[in-house]
């Protein structure tokens, strides 16, 4: 995560409740995951489809799943790395 100070990231922490559990959908490199765990002290997880954004997450330590949609099954799968 950048040490530059991002404003959209203060606004999305002024509606969460400090301790809170936390969904990121779409969360790329979870970096909004990151600002939030060391800010607010949340749990937090996310879901991201690109591969290369998934794993930046785990190197981060965020929990994070793995979004992968079988187009022919219409079904979701969550895969995830401890």
């Amino acid at each position: 995560m950048s040490a530059q100070f991002r404003q959209d990231f203060a606004a999305i922490a002024n509606w969460i409740p400090f301790g809170a559990k936390v969904l990121d959908l779409g969360c790329e490199d979870g970096s909004l995951l990151k600002f939030l765990e060391g800010s607010l002290e949340v749990k937090g997880y996310g879901i991201e489809k690109d591969d290369a954004h998934w794993l930046n997450t785990l190197k981060q330590g965020i929990m994070s799943f793995r979004w992968i949609w079988n187009q022919d099954y219409q079904v979701l799968n969550l895969n995830h790395l401890m």
